[in-house]
């Protein structure tokens, strides 16, 4: 018999366990097909997409995986994005930029930065959002990746229409619509045409709105990307808002709702439910409006959303102010005022357009930088072929070069500071104008719509409230007339003093109470810019307000005292003071607290019982009043 396979056979028998055991074991799956599978269940399995995702990230970091460790950190962000848990968003968000800092990715970075800045936008902090979207375009122009750029100017456009800066954001909306245009790309065109419809929805332009509208309905016809007919939706509904048809409104939005429970996207879902609920409201179906607002707002205030609790609170308050439940529509149109304040504060506002100005300009130098050291190259290589004759002329040349280069650059400094002082000035103006003037006249409009609501069942309690609307009527006119009159070019044809005199003659005058002016130095002449001007004039405009309506004096003393090292402007009267310990925050000691601190001096208050009251701004002739 031939034995020849009884070695083969052996050698099978000894390593068969072995091989048993290779072909019986599966191979551990890849940490990228991990992160793969993590991700195509983002929409379909949260919970299963988040354990794969943890599972990856804890592999990635013990095989000491960086790149895969970052793109674990950014999809977990996503996913509580998406969730609206915006602060672990957050927390992974940042955890893959402070990765990627480190490692040559600059795309991966722009969306991360895109994504940081959407977290930050939603939870009401528009400064670091900005800050956020304008590295993502630093990053994304970088590598020319038009998809972030697409992306980043919509992000950018809807915080400026947040902010209501229109004109900011239908420029960066129009950037996002050029660009998807030049691509060709219908879907990319379908996208851009939403942040360009909603600025107009807000300046209540429904032509423009309608043309943007039929231009995103051909663009996406067709398309499979189901965020698309969404999108279209609630733009549709909007549009015939605008056009105060709001019937047609309600079926587009219901369509925009029912489409996000499909897609499983909390934050867009609950704004489909506040168009919904606008909608409704506008067709005076309120309960159905209340209804579908208050779970947006219980929803954005629970997930720290601050966008979507501001805009439900003004839905929320016109809506029972229309039903005679003034108690709510009192307290919610307080919190969407006070939400509209955060969003506007003079410095937040002046730190975003100082932001943006300061990154214009540090890409200018970054171009000039580059183009230098191109020029820098290009002149070395022609050291090494030319005489020394060429020499000297590239020499020559490049003297000139950096002559006119320093010499632009000066020019371009001059014109930017200039430009930045304009546009400081103006934003100066309209935060005025909102603090002195936007609170009391949506005070105005609620009053009016109790007082119109109690006439035919309360007249006297009406009446009340009609006079109430007039002395507020009267506040916004002469706070008005001071910014006005602080604005002026040439304010000494109708000087402080004079002002000041006139007011004073009114008001005590008015209550038989003697007024005597002490000014040892002009106050022209130390208050010589608009916003001291300003200031001044309201600190004592507020002290004489004080003592007319407190103090029961006989004479009252208005004087700017001219000391040794100090100027004292201040306000004395006779009257029947007060003890020093009921000194309280009201009768306008923090609006008294507040100007003299913009002064740059400190606020003094002297009184007791029987011995009248001063109350005086005490400013270093070292200040920058004096400068």
């Amino acid at each position: 018999m031939n034995r020849c396979w009884f070695v083969p056979f052996l050698i099978w028998l000894l390593l068969a366990p072995s091989g048993w055991y290779l072909w019986a074991t599966p191979l551990p799956e890849s940490l990228e097909n991990q992160l793969k599978k993590g991700i195509s269940l983002r929409n379909t399995d949260t919970d299963s997409a988040i354990q794969i995702l943890i599972a990856c990230n804890k592999a990635a970091r013990k095989q000491k995986q960086w790149l895969i460790l970052a793109k674990t950190y950014k999809e977990l962000g996503i996913v509580y994005a998406e969730s609206g848990l915006f602060k672990e968003a957050a927390g992974y968000a940042d955890s893959a930029a402070g990765i990627l800092q480190n490692l040559k990715e600059p795309e991966l970075l722009a969306s991360v930065q895109n994504l940081q800045g959407n977290v930050l936008m939603r939870t009401g902090d528009s400064k670091a959002a900005l800050r956020k979207y304008l590295e993502c375009m630093a990053n994304a122009e970088l590598v020319d990746k038009k998809s972030l750029l697409l992306m980043v100017h919509s992000n950018i456009s809807m915080l400026y229409t947040s902010l209501f800066q229109y004109e900011k954001a239908l420029e960066y909306g129009r950037k996002q619509y050029a660009l998807a245009v030049s691509m060709e790309n219908k879907d990319e065109i379908g996208y851009a045409c939403a942040p360009i419809i909603d600025v107009f929805s807000q300046l209540h332009m429904p032509d423009s709105m309608e043309k943007y509208v039929r231009i995103m309905e051909k663009a996406i016809k067709g398309t499979s990307d189901n965020n698309l007919p969404l999108m279209l939706a609630n733009e549709t509904g909007s549009m015939y808002n605008a056009k105060k048809q709001y019937i047609k409104a309600i079926p587009h939005f219901q369509k925009a709702v029912k489409l996000n429970e499909i897609l499983l996207d909390e934050p867009a879902l609950y704004q489909s439910y506040l168009n919904l609920g606008m909608a409704y409201q506008y067709a005076g179906q309120i309960p159905m409006a209340i209804k579908n607002v208050l779970l947006t707002f219980n929803w954005a205030r629970k997930q720290n959303d601050k966008m979507l609790e501001r805009e439900s609170c003004k839905v929320l308050a016109n809506a029972y102010a229309s039903v005679r439940d003034f108690k709510k529509a009192y307290e919610y149109q307080a919190d969407y005022q006070a939400l509209s304040d955060q969003a506007l504060n003079q410095q937040n506002q002046e730190a975003i357009q100082k932001l943006e100005a300061r990154f214009q300009n540090e890409k200018t130098r970054d171009a000039l930088r580059l183009l230098h050291k191109d020029n820098t190259l290009k002149a070395t290589l022609a050291k090494r072929r030319k005489d020394e004759r060429n020499l000297a002329v590239v020499a020559g040349l490049a003297l000139i070069g950096f002559g006119l280069f320093f010499g632009n650059r000066y020019v371009i400094k001059r014109k930017i500071a200039s430009e930045r002082a304009l546009l400081e000035e103006r934003l100066r103006i309209s935060h005025d104008l909102h603090d002195e003037v936007g609170s009391s006249l949506s005070s105005l409009q609620i009053f009016g719509k109790v007082a119109e609501n109690l006439l035919s069942r309360d007249p006297e309690k009406a009446r009340e409230i009609l006079q109430q609307i007039n002395l507020n009527s009267q506040t916004t006119i002469n706070n008005l007339s001071d910014i006005v009159w602080a604005m002026k070019e040439n304010p000494h044809q109708y000087s402080i003093e004079a002002r000041i005199q006139n007011y004073a003659a009114e008001l005590l005058e008015a209550k038989e109470i003697k007024v005597d002016f002490q000014f040892q130095v002009p106050l022209k002449d130390i208050f010589n810019s608009i916003d001291n001007r300003k200031n001044a004039l309201l600190f004592l405009k507020e002290a004489i307000h004080n003592a007319a309506k407190y103090s029961e004096a006989q004479l009252v003393e208005i004087f700017m005292n001219d000391e040794k090292t100090t100027w004292v402007l201040g306000v004395k009267d006779n009257g029947r003071g007060f003890a020093p310990d009921q000194i309280s925050s009201g009768n306008g000691m923090v609006t008294m607290r507040k100007r003299c601190s913009e002064l740059g001096g400190k606020f003094e208050m002297r009184t007791a019982p029987g011995m009248g009251c001063e109350a005086s701004c005490v400013i270093s002739k070292n200040s920058k009043v004096a400068t």
